[in-house]
Parts: C-alpha cells; sequence; structure tokens
C-alpha cells in the first residue's frame, strides 16, 4: 500500500482506487461553475436560483436554505443581497422578525430557465458522444450514490 503525503497529511492509497467521489465531485463543480457563469452569476447563485425554484413553497427561508447548500446561514445571506440587488429573487421577514423569507422573481426564474436550456442543450451532447445506454447506467449511478450518502452517517458510520 502506498502513503501518499498531502499538505503534511498521509493518506493511503494502493493506487488502484476508482475515486468515483473524487470524479463526482469534480464534475459537479465544474457543471454548475459552467452554467452560471454562462449567465454572469456564481454557481452558488445558480444553485440559491435552483433551490428555490424547486422547493414548492413559495417562500423558503435563509437558516432553511444554509442547511439545503451545506453552508452558513451569513454566506446565504451574503448571496442572497447580491441576488436580490440583480433582481433575482426578494426577502421578506418571515413571522418571526428575524426570519428572512426568499421568494424567486420573474426575473431570477427566466435566468434559471436559460441554464436549465443550457443544461439540456449539454445533456443531449452527451447522449450523442457516449450513447443513451451508458448516460441511463450514470443516472442509475448516481441515484445510488445519492441515496447511499442519504443513509450515511459520519459520525456512527452506518
Amino acid at each position: 500500500m502506498k502513503i501518499k503525503t498531502i499538505n503534511n497529511h498521509k493518506i493511503k492509497h494502493t493506487g488502484k482506487e476508482s475515486h468515483l467521489m473524487k470524479e463526482i465531485m469534480l464534475t459537479t463543480q465544474k457543471a454548475v461553475h459552467t452554467f452560471a457563469g454562462n449567465f454572469g452569476i456564481s454557481g452558488s447563485s445558480l444553485m440559491v436560483l435552483r433551490t428555490l425554484a424547486f422547493d414548492g413553497r413559495r417562500d423558503t427561508g435563509v437558516m432553511e436554505m444554509a442547511g439545503v447548500l451545506g453552508v452558513d446561514a451569513g454566506a446565504v445571506t451574503r448571496l442572497v443581497q447580491k441576488l436580490e440587488k440583480g433582481g433575482f429573487l426578494t426577502r421578506k421577514k418571515g413571522a418571526d422578525r428575524r426570519e428572512s423569507l426568499l421568494r424567486l422573481t420573474p426575473s431570477g426564474m427566466a435566468k434559471l430557465r436559460q441554464a436549465h436550456g443550457l443544461i439540456h442543450e449539454f445533456e443531449g451532447r452527451i447522449g450523442r458522444n457516449v450513447g443513451k445506454k451508458k448516460v441511463l447506467a450514470a443516472i442509475d449511478v448516481l441515484q445510488n450514490v445519492r441515496e447511499e450518502f442519504m443513509k450515511f452517517n459520519v459520525g456512527g458510520r452506518t
């Protein structure tokens, strides 16, 4: 077994690992930032707009958004300020005055629709290059990975 040192941390590797999670993370980062960059917004901003659009409710709280995105509320608040200034979402006070509720604006939805169209165009390109069978297999694998994440408990390792 090889031991690789990264930033003074030793990591055991055989050199033959497939690194599925590395590829998933790198691909996700590249996809989000590429699609968002085509529309002049950050990847994080695109994720906020997408979350608001697909949440299914009219208003989403900043704290809830932070939980969904896996970042702290301060980071979401800074993103929200930029998106609000750009006219992509609105913010209002909730029943609890400390709570901010977010809502996508028509301009925000239009931006998201543009990105969504580009995503479908790119998916078509992948399908033409690797074939429908491989695309469906990849979707199946990724759905299984997501299901495993839903069961995975880092502290308890279930």
